[in-house]
């Protein structure tokens, strides 16, 4: 079943909660005091820009666009920013919108939105921010919008924030640049599941992710959208769902930040014989040791729990990712390299579905910062080389002898005896010449 979790999660922001989808700028017609969404080859947008800070509940939202007069004449146009796809028949989602053209803020009307007319292909929203901008022939104007958007909650207690581009399709040529932020603030990868689409280009380590393209064409799918869990605040309403009221104490006093409480509660919790929920005990008793910097506590329990972490089994990959995430700070924090690695390479080899893109990018990132392991250590071979003789070897050699017939004869002796010869041999030599002079 988990493995069809992401593609249910896509039906449903589909065909579920009203308040999903908003449009972007885009050129606009009119039918009596109705707008719809027009083309103009002569208007171009030269850049897009979305900044999208993202909280819990709301995302607060920053537009730029470059609009630029590609023609020879003075352009006056209608421009506006759709609000509610009619199609889904979509209810308002944008609040607190303003729009500037260089700085200078402008006033706005809303208009209820019609279909295109003559191109049914283009999107209709059920109403519009509308302005008028005047260009001059070849001027080009900065255009900026911010306005809040409210996130979606769905039933696991994750959050989406999205943000809904198809209206670009009325610009005729391609935008040279493209780029959408989403700036989640502490950047914390393991609460995204499941992964966001499309793929962003980069995740910053400043907690952004970001897309970006170069002659981007808008098409019906032109979409941005990152789902999120607020962990603290999704495992306190699961504990407290159990109908434990020792858990829910627990769960409360963590997201109060009485993390002492916490420790002392679950602690006492822990030993009951009875209790039922005793991972999720030790879940907020983890993450209240690290938050109190004891460290080898919360890293003991993390590793208890970090094959079964308990709440539910929708929010199980999340909560697997937490743990090995945070298990591996508290290892990095402590300079536990050994550690560190293990665990890295442990969720590395975690089932596909466990791993969203960011958790996937952050591990890919840490584990190229780790130092390289030190080759184990080969054994020589032994070298056999001929001995040579020294000195003291022929001292030894000398002193020993040579055996003749079974005796070990002294060679000093040996060269005494031939030494003697010699003179025996030399003597007699001598004699026997002494006799011949002799005689004659």
């Amino acid at each position: 079943m988990r493995k069809f979790l992401p593609l249910l999660i896509l039906v449903l922001v589909i065909f579920s909660n009203a308040g999903t989808a908003h449009g972007a700028i885009s050129p606009l017609g009119l039918q009596g005091r109705s707008a719809y969404p027009a083309e103009d080859p002569a208007i171009s947008m030269e850049s897009f820009k979305a900044v999208v800070n993202v909280q819990k509940d709301i995302s607060h939202v920053t537009v730029t666009s470059v609009i630029k007069n590609n023609s020879d004449e003075e352009k006056s146009i209608l421009m506006g920013y759709g609000d509610g796809l009619a199609e889904m028949n979509d209810a308002t989602r944008i609040s607190d919108f303003t729009i500037s053209v260089d700085g200078t803020r402008y006033k706005y009307i809303r208009r209820n939105g019609v279909v295109n007319p003559e191109n049914s292909r283009l999107p209709s929203y059920i109403r519009w921010f509308a302005w008028d901008l005047r260009l001059r022939p070849g001027e080009a104007r900065v255009v900026s919008n911010t306005f809040t958007l409210k996130n979606k909650i769905f039933y696991r207690g994750n959050y989406s924030v999205e943000m809904f581009l198809q209206s670009l399709m009325s610009w005729q040529q391609p935008i040279k640049k493209m780029e959408m932020i989403y700036d989640f603030g502490e950047y914390l990868p393991y609460i995204f599941d499941p992964s966001p689409q499309p793929q962003p280009t980069v995740i910053t380590e400043g907690g952004r992710m970001i897309w970006q393209y170069t002659d981007y064409t808008p098409n019906t799918d032109s979409s941005f959208s990152a789902f999120f869990f607020p962990m603290d605040i999704v495992t306190v309403n699961l504990a407290k769902e159990k109908g434990d009221k020792q858990l829910s104490a627990i769960a409360q006093d963590y997201s109060n930040t009485k993390y002492s409480e916490v420790m002392s509660k679950a602690d006492e919790y822990l030993t009951d014989g009875e209790s039922r929920y005793k991972t999720e005990a030790m879940y907020f008793m983890a993450r209240a040791a690290h938050h109190l910097m004891d460290l080898d506590t919360a890293l003991e329990l993390y590793e208890k729990i970090e094959d079964n972490p308990g709440f539910s089994e929708d929010i199980e990959p999340a909560l697997i990712q937490q743990l090995l995430y945070e298990k591996a700070s508290i290892l990095k924090y402590k300079q536990d390299i050994d550690g560190l690695r293990e665990t890295l390479e442990q969720a590395r080899a975690l089932p596909p579905n466990y791993l969203s893109y960011p958790i996937q990018d952050w591990l890919e990132k840490e584990i190229s910062l780790l130092p390289q392991p030190q080759p184990e250590p080969q054994p020589q071979p032994e070298q056999t080389t001929e001995k040579q003789p020294n000195q003291s070897d022929t001292v030894v050699d000398i002193q020993k002898g040579i055996n003749i017939l079974g005796y070990d004869i002294p060679i000093a002796l040996i060269v005494i005896v031939i030494l003697l010869i010699l003179i025996i041999i030399i003597r007699g030599i001598y004699k026997r010449k002494r006799r011949r002079r002799l005689f004659y």
